[in-house]
């Protein structure tokens, strides 16, 4: 019996100007849906999408979920959007710098160094 993944959970959090969704468990093929669902969202709120994902509590991942980061970063930029990474576990920003993949998202410590960036316009590549 294969090992039971826990599923993604997603806590979503408005800042002024600025969404941060917290995600939690397992990065993977769930996180597909889940997100594409929460930036479409994000879209249809907001002229100017600015996200913060905080991956701290992620406790697993593969390829879809990290697929799924990287759908979201372009929907978001094809809308003149913003989308920055907090808080990477060690196996996770293994996995995004096996993929050259670190010097695609901006990567930030924490949540808050991630929005004030966000603010200040120090986010953008």
């Amino acid at each position: 019996m294969p090992d039971q993944q826990p599923d993604l959970e997603i806590e979503r959090v408005d800042h002024d100007g600025c969404c941060t969704l917290h995600l939690s468990g397992h990065l993977g093929r769930d996180a597909q849906r889940a997100l594409r669902d929460e930036t479409i969202a994000l879209l249809n709120e907001t002229r100017t999408p600015c996200l913060v994902l905080d991956i701290g509590r992620v406790t697993s991942h593969d390829e879809a979920g990290l697929g799924a980061i990287i759908s979201a970063l372009k929907r978001l930029m094809l809308a003149d959007g913003r989308l920055v990474i907090a808080a990477t576990p060690p196996g996770v920003m293994l996995d995004l710098q096996r993929r050259g993949l670190d010097r695609v998202f901006k990567l930030y410590e924490n949540v808050d160094l991630a929005l004030a960036a966000m603010r200040s316009g120090r986010d953008t590549h």
